[in-house]
Protein backbone atom coordinates (compact mmCIF):
# COMPACT_ATOMS: atom_id res chain seq x y z
CA UNK A 1 0.00 0.00 0.00
CA UNK A 2 1.36 3.33 -1.01
CA UNK A 3 0.61 6.53 1.02
CA UNK A 4 1.24 9.50 -0.62
CA UNK A 5 2.94 11.69 1.53
CA UNK A 6 0.71 15.05 1.48
CA UNK A 7 -1.71 12.49 2.81
CA UNK A 8 0.93 11.14 5.83
CA UNK A 9 1.73 14.65 6.53
CA UNK A 10 -2.00 15.57 6.94
CA UNK A 11 -2.50 12.44 9.09
CA UNK A 12 0.28 13.39 11.52
CA UNK A 13 -0.75 16.35 11.91
CA UNK A 14 -4.36 14.85 12.57
CA UNK A 15 -2.52 12.97 14.78
CA UNK A 16 -0.67 15.49 16.64
CA UNK A 17 -3.28 17.51 17.50
CA UNK A 18 -5.47 14.86 19.01
CA UNK A 19 -2.82 13.72 21.09
CA UNK A 20 -1.74 17.42 22.63
CA UNK A 21 -5.92 17.61 23.96
CA UNK A 22 -6.04 14.15 25.17
CA UNK A 23 -2.84 15.94 26.95
CA UNK A 24 -4.51 18.69 27.80
CA UNK A 25 -7.75 16.87 28.83
CA UNK A 26 -5.99 15.22 31.16
CA UNK A 27 -4.54 18.11 33.16
CA UNK A 28 -8.16 20.10 33.19
CA UNK A 29 -10.08 16.61 34.15
CA UNK A 30 -7.43 16.04 36.61
CA UNK A 31 -8.52 19.45 38.27
CA UNK A 32 -11.56 18.62 38.63
CA UNK A 33 -10.98 15.02 40.10
CA UNK A 34 -11.10 12.96 36.74
CA UNK A 35 -8.21 10.83 36.39
CA UNK A 36 -7.67 10.05 32.58
CA UNK A 37 -5.22 7.46 31.87
CA UNK A 38 -4.46 6.88 28.11
CA UNK A 39 -2.47 3.80 26.38
CA UNK A 40 -0.51 5.11 23.96
CA UNK A 41 1.01 1.88 22.11
CA UNK A 42 -1.12 0.53 19.72
CA UNK A 43 -0.28 -3.00 21.61
CA UNK A 44 -2.20 -1.57 24.81
CA UNK A 45 -4.61 0.01 22.91
CA UNK A 46 -5.57 -3.19 21.32
CA UNK A 47 -5.33 -5.33 23.56
CA UNK A 48 -6.92 -2.94 27.03
CA UNK A 49 -8.88 -0.49 24.81
CA UNK A 50 -8.15 3.39 24.55
CA UNK A 51 -8.08 4.00 28.14
CA UNK A 52 -7.29 2.16 31.69
CA UNK A 53 -10.90 3.82 32.49
CA UNK A 54 -12.70 2.53 29.85
CA UNK A 55 -12.99 6.21 28.02
CA UNK A 56 -12.56 7.15 24.66
CA UNK A 57 -11.08 10.72 23.84
CA UNK A 58 -12.44 12.51 20.70
CA UNK A 59 -11.05 16.22 19.97
CA UNK A 60 -13.29 17.86 17.37
CA UNK A 61 -11.44 20.80 16.58
CA UNK A 62 -14.74 22.61 14.29
CA UNK A 63 -17.42 21.99 16.94
CA UNK A 64 -18.09 25.31 17.63
CA UNK A 65 -17.62 26.53 14.57
CA UNK A 66 -20.13 23.86 12.92
CA UNK A 67 -22.54 23.59 16.17
CA UNK A 68 -22.11 19.69 15.86
CA UNK A 69 -20.28 17.16 17.02
CA UNK A 70 -19.15 14.76 14.57
CA UNK A 71 -19.13 11.05 15.42
CA UNK A 72 -17.13 8.96 13.71
CA UNK A 73 -18.41 5.24 12.66
CA UNK A 74 -16.01 4.24 9.82
CA UNK A 75 -12.46 5.00 8.79
CA UNK A 76 -9.75 3.97 6.11
CA UNK A 77 -6.07 4.59 7.19
CA UNK A 78 -5.56 6.04 3.55
CA UNK A 79 -7.78 7.42 1.02
CA UNK A 80 -6.48 4.84 -1.51
CA UNK A 81 -8.20 1.98 0.19
CA UNK A 82 -11.16 0.61 -1.29
CA UNK A 83 -12.85 -0.36 2.21
CA UNK A 84 -13.57 1.42 5.46
CA UNK A 85 -13.55 -0.61 8.88
CA UNK A 86 -15.61 0.06 11.43
CA UNK A 87 -14.31 2.66 14.26
CA UNK A 88 -14.75 5.65 16.49
CA UNK A 89 -18.63 4.72 17.85
CA UNK A 90 -18.83 1.90 16.01
CA UNK A 91 -15.49 0.06 17.12
CA UNK A 92 -16.31 -2.52 19.44
CA UNK A 93 -14.05 -2.36 22.28
CA UNK A 94 -14.15 -1.85 26.40
CA UNK A 95 -15.23 1.33 25.75
CA UNK A 96 -18.04 2.56 27.86
CA UNK A 97 -17.64 6.52 28.70
CA UNK A 98 -17.29 8.73 25.20
CA UNK A 99 -15.51 11.92 25.72
CA UNK A 100 -15.67 14.24 23.07
CA UNK A 101 -14.94 18.19 22.69
CA UNK A 102 -12.68 21.22 22.07
CA UNK A 103 -10.21 23.58 24.23
CA UNK A 104 -13.21 25.27 25.22
CA UNK A 105 -15.80 22.55 25.79
CA UNK A 106 -16.11 18.70 26.32
CA UNK A 107 -18.91 16.94 26.37
CA UNK A 108 -19.35 13.40 28.28
CA UNK A 109 -21.68 10.58 27.15
CA UNK A 110 -22.27 7.01 28.18
CA UNK A 111 -21.07 5.20 24.80
CA UNK A 112 -24.30 2.77 24.99
CA UNK A 113 -26.58 6.21 25.53
CA UNK A 114 -24.89 8.16 22.57
CA UNK A 115 -25.35 5.08 19.77
CA UNK A 116 -29.03 5.80 20.78
CA UNK A 117 -28.92 9.57 20.27
CA UNK A 118 -27.24 9.57 17.35
CA UNK A 119 -29.62 7.84 15.12
CA UNK A 120 -31.11 9.69 12.93
CA UNK A 121 -28.83 12.21 12.67
CA UNK A 122 -27.29 13.57 9.62
CA UNK A 123 -24.48 11.42 8.03
CA UNK A 124 -21.11 12.98 6.43
CA UNK A 125 -18.70 11.17 4.10
CA UNK A 126 -14.85 12.14 3.65
CA UNK A 127 -12.12 10.28 1.69
CA UNK A 128 -11.10 8.45 5.14
CA UNK A 129 -14.29 8.32 7.06
CA UNK A 130 -17.88 8.76 7.20
CA UNK A 131 -19.82 9.99 10.69
CA UNK A 132 -22.92 11.15 12.19
CA UNK A 133 -23.38 15.04 13.06
CA UNK A 134 -24.93 15.74 16.08
CA UNK A 135 -26.11 18.93 17.19
CA UNK A 136 -24.22 20.89 20.03
CA UNK A 137 -27.99 21.74 21.28
CA UNK A 138 -29.01 17.56 21.65
CA UNK A 139 -25.50 17.11 22.75
CA UNK A 140 -26.47 20.08 25.27
CA UNK A 141 -29.53 18.40 26.59
CA UNK A 142 -28.57 14.29 26.79
CA UNK A 143 -25.08 14.39 27.47
CA UNK A 144 -24.05 13.23 31.45
CA UNK A 145 -21.82 15.86 31.60
CA UNK A 146 -20.87 18.81 30.08
CA UNK A 147 -17.88 21.16 31.53
CA UNK A 148 -17.13 24.28 29.76
CA UNK A 149 -13.03 25.28 30.78
CA UNK A 150 -12.83 28.71 30.36
CA UNK A 151 -16.32 29.17 32.19
CA UNK A 152 -16.21 27.47 35.44
CA UNK A 153 -13.94 28.92 38.13
CA UNK A 154 -12.01 25.31 39.88
CA UNK A 155 -13.97 26.60 43.08
CA UNK A 156 -17.35 27.06 41.60
CA UNK A 157 -16.77 23.76 40.33
CA UNK A 158 -15.51 21.61 43.61
CA UNK A 159 -18.57 23.18 45.36
CA UNK A 160 -20.97 21.54 42.61
CA UNK A 161 -19.04 18.17 41.70
CA UNK A 162 -20.74 16.12 43.81
CA UNK A 163 -24.05 16.89 42.52
CA UNK A 164 -22.77 16.57 39.02
CA UNK A 165 -21.24 13.24 39.62
CA UNK A 166 -24.07 11.83 40.69
CA UNK A 167 -25.05 10.77 37.47
CA UNK A 168 -21.61 8.45 37.18
CA UNK A 169 -23.17 6.72 41.05
CA UNK A 170 -24.20 3.58 40.39
CA UNK A 171 -27.37 2.05 41.31
CA UNK A 172 -26.94 -0.35 44.42
CA UNK A 173 -29.42 -3.76 43.43
CA UNK A 174 -29.14 -6.72 45.15
CA UNK A 175 -27.38 -9.27 42.94
CA UNK A 176 -25.39 -12.49 43.34
CA UNK A 177 -23.09 -11.24 40.09
CA UNK A 178 -22.48 -7.89 39.34
CA UNK A 179 -22.41 -6.41 35.94
CA UNK A 180 -21.73 -3.75 33.99
CA UNK A 181 -23.50 -4.24 31.11
CA UNK A 182 -25.82 -1.11 31.35
CA UNK A 183 -22.82 0.81 30.51
CA UNK A 184 -21.34 -1.37 27.52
Amino acid sequence: MVINSEYQTYYFQMLEESQKYTDFLTVELSKRGLILQMFTSKQYQISHGESHGKIEVKYDRRMSETKNLYIELFEKSNPANKDFIASGINREDNTIIWAQGDYDTIYIFCKKGLKKLIDGCREIRKDTSIGLLLPMVKADQYCALKIRFNDVELQDFETKKKTLFKKFEPIIVERKETSLDKWS
